[in-house]
């Protein structure tokens, strides 16, 4: 598979050995080639870098707390808050390798994407990327999830004009966009995509959504996928 984009990263939590599997099965099988960001574990990040996104996922309710006791609810919030600025980090990682190294545009990946959907091909992705570039679009959501769709009217095909983000699991950053992200990211405030539409805003980025999107991985394959990992993990 050969994808009209620059640079491709998949953004991994390495405890989750059984989604690593089902991904390299599937780069190994498309002879897709891909930057695993592995980096910035949840327990290397410090509480400090916590509140803000802790404060923010309890006040949208985000953060749905097991209300045994004020202790665990607190331990929860900080884990969740600790794995969501986890996944910030790589996410920052990428853009921040993309300006530093111009590329032109990228493709970020994060590890529940659902690599079994019938739409992850390159025929289809490609035809939507120049669809994209003759948009001179800034930020393309190829992946959906919660069954968000777009309604709004386009002379494209397979995308549509939007105002937001959908999901982080897989779009495209075009290298102007990332300059602009860029200004914005190193204040970790929120959770990356509520973070993205805050910049979308500010920035009067150029949002397109593909649709049909691709998948997140189910949740049900997912959390199979997670607790066999752990076990293995473990073992």
């Amino acid at each position: 598979m050969k994808l009209s984009v620059n640079k491709i990263f998949c953004l991994h939590h390495k405890p989750l050995v059984a989604r690593h599997k089902r991904l390299i099965d599937f780069f190994n099988k498309t002879n897709l080639e891909v930057k695993w960001v592995t980096e910035f574990l949840p327990d290397t990040i410090l509480l400090e870098e916590c509140h803000q996104i802790m404060n923010q996922m309890l006040k949208k309710r985000i953060i749905e707390l097991p209300n045994t006791s004020i202790a665990d609810n607190i331990e929860y919030a900080k884990t969740k808050s600790r794995n969501l600025v986890s996944l910030y980090k790589k996410q920052m990682f990428c853009i921040r390798e993309q300006v530093k190294n111009s590329y032109e545009y990228i493709l970020i990946l994060e590890d529940d994407i659902d690599t079994t959907d019938l739409s992850f091909n390159e025929g289809y992705i490609n035809e939507c990327l120049e669809e994209f570039f003759d948009a001179n679009g800034d930020l393309l959501f190829l992946g959906t999830c919660c069954d968000l769709h777009s309604n709004n009217m386009s002379k494209y095909k397979h995308i549509k004009p939007e105002q937001t983000s959908r999901c982080a699991h897989m779009y495209v950053v075009k290298l102007e966009a990332a300059k602009k992200l860029m200004s914005h990211l190193e204040d970790i405030s929120d959770a990356y995509d509520w973070k993205l539409n805050e910049i979308i805003k500010s920035e009067n980025l150029s949002v397109w959504w593909l649709e049909p999107g691709i998948e997140q991985y189910g949740y049900k394959s997912s959390l199979v996928g997670e607790i066999i990992g752990r076990k293995e993990n473990e073992g």
